[in-house]
């Protein structure tokens, strides 16, 4: 699989690795799928999303101007990577102190 993935990908993998360490790479990571964290990052991106197409968008939706479609799909992608990985690097931390 990492034949495909291209060199810089590979490299922040080894230095993410070398600097965190192999288990905390792989314990962020299934931090980033539990079921908890994903459904809370899917509702902060949705009403963040939401109020940054507004803001971003607003006047094209009500004038019924073109839409910048990969803006709208950011404004929503940028909150949920942010609330997972900042709840996923949380519940890393609480598992290592207790």
């Amino acid at each position: 699989m990492r034949e495909h993935l291209p060199d810089w990908i590979i490299l922040a993998i080894q230095v993410s690795r070398e600097f965190y360490g192999l288990d905390a790479v792989s314990d962020l990571t299934k931090s980033l799928m539990k079921r908890a964290i994903v459904i809370n990052a899917l509702r902060i991106s949705l009403v963040v999303g939401t109020i940054l197409n507004a803001i971003n968008q607003g006047p094209e939706f009500v004038r019924g101007l073109e839409i910048a479609w990969g803006q709208v799909l950011l404004n929503f992608f940028v909150p949920y990577c942010v609330a997972s990985y900042s709840a996923a690097k949380n519940e890393v931390a609480r598992i290592k102190s207790g």
